[in-house]
């Protein structure tokens, strides 16, 4: 099983013409998903999320993390985005990511 504890986000994009970002993040390994709940009103969300997914040692996926704003009206707008390998995460010590395609921001 292949455990992750997403804690937080800090330094997102502010996506919204007014006010700060909804944000919340999708983690994806394989065909399995998980969503973090949405945080309201900031750049710097914690979302102190856990998620399991199954693992096969064969495995050579790595885990998706795709943080988005969540929007009332229309598509909710990609904040970033990290590939994480299995392997990077099997140390108990919590390791800041930078997010891809972005500006800024990071997630732990």
């Amino acid at each position: 099983i292949l455990h992750v504890d997403l804690i937080k986000g800090k330094n997102l994009i502010k996506s919204d013409i007014i006010g700060k970002s909804d944000p919340y993040a999708v983690l994806k390994f394989g065909k399995q998903k998980d969503k973090t709940p949405v945080v309201k009103n900031t750049q710097n969300p914690e979302w102190n999320h856990n998620s399991e997914f199954a693992l096969d040692f064969e495995d050579t996926l790595s885990l998706h993390v795709e943080v988005f704003d969540a929007d009332k009206f229309g598509k909710d707008k990609s904040l970033g985005s990290v590939e994480i390998s299995p392997r990077d995460l099997e140390s108990t010590e919590p390791k800041w990511y930078p997010l891809k395609g972005v500006k800024s921001g990071e997630i732990l």
